[in-house]
């Protein structure tokens, strides 16, 4: 646990193929034991099983790119490597590192469970224990986010044609495929997951084009993803006792939520809100400057852009569902079943206001984002 803290700045800071590939397959297997930590639930050893024979099969094809970029170069470092793409070059030798990048952005697309590479995250998000999943849907997803960025801008760019058409491509099945999938999800964690996997596809579709706004734009959108993921998860973790259950699976327990109280009702519903992309929360403004940066891009030269914003608003339907079930579907149930814990409200309350002042925060988050990108990465 402790490494998987430090490991997004391991893997930021990596300036080498050997120290990146230890980075990130370190924290993979912790990443697997730590989905099979319940050792007496069948789910849990399901899920770290699962995770564990896809993980395996995507690091091999992350060994297997980085082994092409060695093989046929002679170099690891990626300064190094990025004077001699600058210095010498020919076709044949963009056809082979061209082969070598499509193996490592295979492997990236598996971590971050985007499609086609996404069919393991429903499976474990469900069986693995809540916290772990809060854990490994946050940092991991942060450290790769950032260091796509970073190696883009060192040496990728003189490979965009390849770096634009995986991004874009999985992409937009991404978001197509997470958000018809979810539509049918009455697994809390399940719902999740495919919303995950629409979100990973908006920050790709951003990260393709390879500017500066754009990975602006993407920077400020995964700050405000992580908070929602932890309020997600914190929303969960709260009301765990409500109506006496351990744990709430299904979207149709929270109909005990109003019961309970409607001021925490309120707050839940804002965080779905938010989720939603209704104005004027913190969803709605990433949402906006994320598209913002898309269309300044490549505004009416590609139709897959409005398909991907009409698809935004269909995805809004299973967040207000849970809205909907928690306040006209509500239950009498004794007040005496309900346990909170006192960090866990005090974390909870915190995340809800994070994303209502971020109305007033954004043009500065924005701006600060544009300045980290461009002092960190160029």
């Amino acid at each position: 646990m402790v490494f998987l803290s430090f490991q997004p700045f391991f893997l930021v800071s990596a300036n080498d193929f050997i120290l990146f590939y230890l980075s990130i397959e370190l924290q993979a297997l912790i990443l697997y034991t730590l989905a099979s930590f319940k050792r007496y639930s069948v789910f849990s050893a399901e899920s770290g099983l699962k995770y564990f024979v896809l993980g395996a099969f995507s690091s091999g094809l992350l060994l297997f790119g980085i082994s092409f970029f060695y093989g046929f170069l002679g170099l690891t470092n990626f300064y190094d490597i990025r004077f001699l793409m600058l210095n010498w070059f020919d076709g044949v030798s963009y056809f082979v590192l061209n082969l070598a990048l499509f193996f490592l952005l295979s492997a990236f697309l598996f971590k971050l469970a985007a499609a086609p590479f996404h069919l393991w995250a429903p499976d474990v998000y469900t069986g693995a224990p809540t916290p772990i999943v809060l854990f490994f849907a946050t940092l991991p997803k942060l450290a790769i986010f950032l260091f796509l960025m970073r190696f883009y801008l060192v040496f990728l760019f003189e490979l965009g044609v390849v770096w634009y058409t995986a991004m874009f491509f999985s992409g937009v099945v991404s978001v197509l495929w997470g958000t018809f999938a979810a539509l049918n999800q009455f697994n809390i964690k399940r719902l999740y997951a495919y919303s995950a996997i629409v979100n990973v596809g908006y920050l790709l579709l951003d990260l393709s084009y390879g500017t500066l706004e754009a990975f602006s734009s993407a920077m400020n959108y995964i700050v405000v993803y992580l908070f929602s993921t932890f309020a997600i998860f914190l929303t969960i973790l709260l009301f765990r006792r409500v109506g006496g259950l351990k744990k709430i699976p299904f979207i149709m327990n929270y109909n005990l939520f109003y019961t309970h109280g409607s001021a925490a009702a309120v707050l839940v519903a804002l965080i779905f809100f938010s989720l939603a992309g209704i104005p004027p929360l913190a969803g709605f403004f990433i949402k906006f400057f994320l598209f913002r940066s898309l269309f300044l891009v490549d505004f009416l030269s590609n139709f897959a852009i409005f398909v991907i914003l009409a698809t935004s608003v269909i995805s809004a339907f299973y967040y207000i569902r849970v809205v909907r079930l928690i306040f006209f579907t509500s239950i009498r149930v004794p007040a005496t079943f309900v346990q909170m814990d006192f960090l866990l409200t005090f974390l909870f309350v915190f995340q809800i206001f994070f994303i209502v002042l971020f109305l007033f925060l954004q043009p500065v988050a924005l701006l600060v984002c544009t300045n980290l990108v461009s002092s960190l990465f160029l």
